[in-house]
């Protein structure tokens, strides 16, 4: 059998790492009422109900494709109250703390010295909330807003704290008078002082946009990992530089110009999500259609634009070199089409006060994602809607509608869409400990089992399912699609993004099936020191549990403790600056007791200095380096998982062009260095040793790459695109297309690239794979296609013959070569014994289905690079049925 590429692995890896570590909040209406709450007088609220990613697996979390962020449109003036309390941990009233809802048209509170709040003119809908003062916060959650609805009490949490060191870029000059932002998803604003620090409180754990800007400079948007509360401020220095002046106009279809549209920058390099946001980065066109951005930091980008009865719209890909400003930038916005229509219930009912969510969701960055409001009539009325197939589905208290999917290029197809809740599905239990003494108030997750109900429209649509038990303990779940879920209880209070907390074992329950119990086993704790090698305490420390936040600690003295954890068995993570990352895996926790690891001797690993050189031997400053460990085919380091199991670093030159990175492995690295004006390096590899190295980086000319990635005739936005070489920094880079579907990577050392493009398949990912070749000074153009078949292979599987099963698979659908041999993969899924994989949008024709447990680790490689393959079994996809299916045997562990 032929042995491929193991870019499909390698790819998959990555961004499945991507997707763990990221998280999207998005509300998820569908949470029913606990069966009774604390007192007649209030509702307690003690959970956030915005979804959190988790990890799969070996006692992993709740798992969840990347939701997109809901954009609210605005909400008319009603006439509802919500009242409401915000207490400390000690159940005391806190004055002072900042409420906000999830609305643009409601301004936040602050409660009163008695800590109540209280919001007036508010229309009848789900809304999330949240609060926090100084370093604590509550929510966000979700409720429904009615008639009757009982004042809501909201308990602060301790939250984390991150501490921002704002510098001028090569002479690291602190910068007072910065403004901070981290957007959770509402910003979290801290402006710095003389010293050009700023702490930033208040913050959930998560990957998180931070926006950070100074009169003078350049605004920069980063992703920022945000660890778990802890006393000591998570510290980031960001540095700051000149930029150029960009400026436009906006135009409609026919060429008009478009006053009032709101234009926002969109950095292309290094993200598959959006960095900028409309509603705080945008600019707003003048009458004439023009608009300008003052300074943006020198790059590639796109400005996309939206709003003023038009469709979203996008320019083509422009470069920002220096301090030259650009002008000429035109953005084209498309014609608008406009969704409306009715929900009403079974019985054919109006139903107010529900939401409709639509989606336009092509690959796997956000593109469309709004909610509106139900009106009094049961009616609905979404404009501005890009002329594109969406799905949509409304969201109530007790029930949802099935997903329906509406192709607005069709004139008419977006009025009068009739939306039932017909998903009235409930799952009912009860959470104890193994005592048998009920947990009152413990907080229930439930995720669905199957793949259809998992993928990122779904869980756009229909949020998160999570509720409060009440005082003996019993929970209800209601308006469920019909499935199978797996139910999650964590202790009172537990918040949504605490990861950790979410780690148990879960216990599957079916709609409408008999009552459930879920056991809750008591956390347990984890303790220890850290030390370097030479017996010194490393300045600043974090510790992660796989699958989980990190939790930061100050040097002192080395100890730390992680309390609340699951029992089970972990891979424990330590890492920090200027040491080595180290990895104790099998850590075993037991219910109500700690575990002490004892000493962890850390190793301060390899150092490596040098210097960044321009073409003619200058010393360039702000030149990014990047080290990663060695990686094989094509994969790409994305996300802050995949940061820290590859050992990947980044730093930037100082105004010598110097650079230092600590804390290194010894094993084999990979080494390169860019500017967005001088060049990018070619890639170095580090050998394995002990020994600090010096290696000097020299800048050259580089080539582009341009191109787009289609179905049809149609093009795909949002798509990842994923360049990689052998041997690079990182692997290589990642962006994502446009509206328009194309995409552009602007500085690329010359050599042979393969060109991936990756977009959402359920529960997966659909694969597209193109080279190219760099030159210096040209640019090359790579245009993939997605298939467009019509028929879904549902590849079920069966018990391994050899005796035990993996818990699941992936199984791996590929093209057949014309010689008969795998070709490219075009489709990764999850696969189980209860769950089968779902291949979908498959042409007709001859396809292999390889299967294996786990991503290759060691594997036997040939010369050429290739790995073996995992079980691989021949099969042809015929014209008909539209849903075909093949067996095959599930592997061993």
């Amino acid at each position: 059998m032929k042995r491929f590429l193991p870019w499909a692995l390698g790819v998959v890896v990555v961004v499945v790492c991507f997707l763990v570590g990221r998280s999207l909040s998005t509300p998820a209406p569908s949470q029913a009422p606990s069966a009774g709450p604390p007192s007649a007088a209030r509702v307690e609220v003690r959970t956030e109900r915005a979804p959190a990613a988790g990890a799969r697996g070996g006692g992993g979390g709740p798992a969840e494709a990347v939701a997109l962020q809901v954009v609210p449109d605005a909400d008319a003036t009603g006439t509802l109250r919500l009242q409401g309390l915000v207490l400390d941990a000690q159940e005391l009233p806190v004055a002072g703390a900042l409420v906000r809802l999830d609305s643009a048209s409601v301004s936040p509170v602050q409660t009163g010295q008695d800590g109540t709040f209280l919001f007036t003119g508010l229309p009848s809908r789900a809304f999330q909330i949240e609060a926090f003062h100084a370093s604590a916060m509550a929510g966000p959650v979700s409720f429904w807003l009615r008639e009757g609805t009982e004042p809501l009490v909201l308990h602060l949490l301790p939250a984390a704290t991150l501490q921002v060191d704002v510098v001028e870029q090569g002479s690291r000059k602190p910068l007072p008078g910065a403004r901070v932002e981290v957007r959770v998803p509402q910003p979290r604003t801290a402006d710095t002082d003389g010293s050009g620090r700023a702490l930033v409180q208040a913050l959930p754990a998560g990957r998180h946009t931070l926006r950070v800007a100074a009169p003078g400079y350049a605004p920069v948007w980063r992703f920022v990992s945000v660890g778990a509360a802890s006393a000591v401020p998570q510290p980031l220095t960001v540095e700051l530089a000149a930029g150029a002046a960009v400026s436009g106009t906006v135009v409609d279809s026919r060429g008009a110009p478009v006053p009032g549209a709101r234009i926002t920058p969109v950095p292309q390099a290094g993200s598959m999500l959006p960095l900028t946001d409309a509603r705080w980065d945008g600019v707003v066109a003048d009458a004439e259609g023009r608009w300008r951005f003052d300074s943006l930091e020198p790059g590639l980008y796109r400005f996309s634009a939206s709003g003023s009865r038009n469709a979203p719209g996008a320019s083509a890909s422009v470069r920002v070199a220096g301090a030259q400003p650009v002008d000429g930038v035109v953005v084209t916005l498309g014609d608008a089409a406009r969704l409306s229509g009715t929900v009403v219930d079974g019985h054919g009912a109006p139903v107010p006060g529900a939401v409709v969510r639509v989606v336009l969701d092509e690959g796997l960055g956000r593109t469309v994602a709004r909610q509106a409001s139900v009106g009094v009539r049961g009616d609905f009325h979404l404009e501005d809607l890009p002329r594109r197939r969406v799905a949509v589905a409304a969201v109530h208290d007790g029930a949802s509608s099935s997903t329906r999917y509406v192709d607005l290029a069709q004139d008419g197809a977006g009025a009068d869409v009739e939306l039932v809740l017909d998903a009235t599905g409930v799952v009912r239990g009860r959470v104890e400990f193994a005592s048998g003494e009920a947990v009152g108030e413990a907080v229930v997750m439930a995720e669905p089992l199957g793949s259809r109900l998992r993928d990122r429209v779904e869980g756009t649509l229909r949020g998160k399912h999570v509720t409060v038990a009440d005082p003996g303990g019993r929970f209800e779940l209601r308006g469920l699609v019909q499935g199978t879920y797996q139910l999650r209880a964590a202790a009172p209070g537990t918040p949504v993004h605490q990861r950790v907390a979410w780690l148990g074992t879960a216990t599957q329950a079916e709609t409408g099936g008999p009552e459930v119990v879920l056991k809750l086993r008591r956390g347990g704790s984890l303790s220890g020191q850290v030390r370097l090698e030479d017996g010194a305490t490393p300045a600043a420390f974090t510790v992660t549990l796989r699958g989980g936040s990190g939790t930061s600690f100050g040097g002192g003295d080395g100890r730390f403790q992680l309390t609340d954890i699951p029992a089970g068995e972990y891979t424990v993570f330590v890492s920090g600056t200027g040491f080595l990352t180290k990895a104790l895996p099998g850590v075993k926790v037991a219910e109500d007791q700690d575990t002490p690891m004892g000493a962890i001797a850390l190793s301060r690993g390899r150092r490596l200095t040098g210097r960044v050189l321009g073409a003619g031997g200058a010393p360039v400053p702000g030149a990014i380096v990047t080290v990663s460990q060695q990686l094989r085919g094509s994969s790409v380091v994305v996300g802050g998982a995949a940061e820290l199991e590859h050992g990947l670093q980044r730093v930037n030159t100082d105004g010598e062009g110097r650079y230092v990175l600590e804390g290194l492995s010894i094993s084999a690295l990979q080494l390169g260095a860019e500017h967005a004006i001088e060049g990018r390096s070619a890639s170095v590899r580090v050998e394995e040793g002990v020994q600090d190295r010096t290696q000097d980086l020299s800048l050259a000319a580089v080539g582009q790459l341009e191109g787009t990635v289609r179905r049809g005739a149609v093009p795909v936005s949002g798509v990842l695109v994923l360049v990689t070489s052998p041997g690079a920094a990182a692997g290589g880079t990642s962006g994502s297309t446009g509206t328009d579907g194309s995409f552009q990577f602007g500085s690329l050392a010359p050599g042979t690239y393969t060109v991936l493009a990756v977009v959402d398949s359920g529960a997966g990912q659909q694969v597209e794979r193109a080279s190219a070749i760099i030159r210096p000074g040209e640019t090359a153009r790579v245009d993939l296609e997605l298939p467009r078949g019509e028929v879904t292979l549902v590849v079920q599987a069966q018990p391994s013959q050899a005796g035990t099963s993996a818990a699941a698979a992936r199984a791996i659908l590929l093209a057949q070569e014309a010689q008969g041999g795998a070709g490219a993969p075009t489709q990764v899924q999850t696969l189980t014994l209860t769950e089968p994989a779902r291949f979908a949008n498959i042409a007709p024709g001859a396809y292999q289905v390889c299967v294996s447990a786990a991503p290759v680790q060691g594997a036997p490689v040939s010369d050429s690079g290739t790995l073996l393959p995992p079980n691989c079994q021949p099969v042809r996809v015929s014209l008909s049925p539209a849903e075909q299916m093949m067996m095959v045997a599930m592997p061993a562990p």
